[in-house]
């Protein structure tokens, strides 16, 4: 429990797996509006894949960008961030 608090403090990012029976690994932001907004992925001998979820398809398609073309999931997973934090610290909703 140490290790997972310590990684969402300091990703921001709560990190769900259960790497029985394939499930998808499911992260939640520390700045998302709803607990039901994560995102899902799914791994593959190294490779990273992510799942259709209802918050994925609200993401703006620049953000796939470093997904898709430069094949980073971390900054994938900053540029989501920046667009949370960006969000809930603007129009006061955030946790900070």
């Amino acid at each position: 429990t140490n290790f997972k608090t310590a990684v969402y403090q300091l990703t921001g990012w709560k990190i769900d797996m259960d790497m029985r029976n394939d499930k998808p690994i499911v992260l939640r932001s520390i700045f998302a509006a709803n607990e039901s907004d994560k995102l899902e992925f799914n791994m593959a001998e190294g490779d990273v894949q992510l799942l259709e979820t209802p918050f994925a398809k609200q993401l703006d398609e620049k953000t796939f960008f470093y997904l898709t073309t430069c094949r980073s999931p971390p900054a994938f997973l900053s540029q989501v961030t920046m667009q949370l934090f960006e969000q809930t610290t603007m129009t006061g909703t955030g946790t900070i």
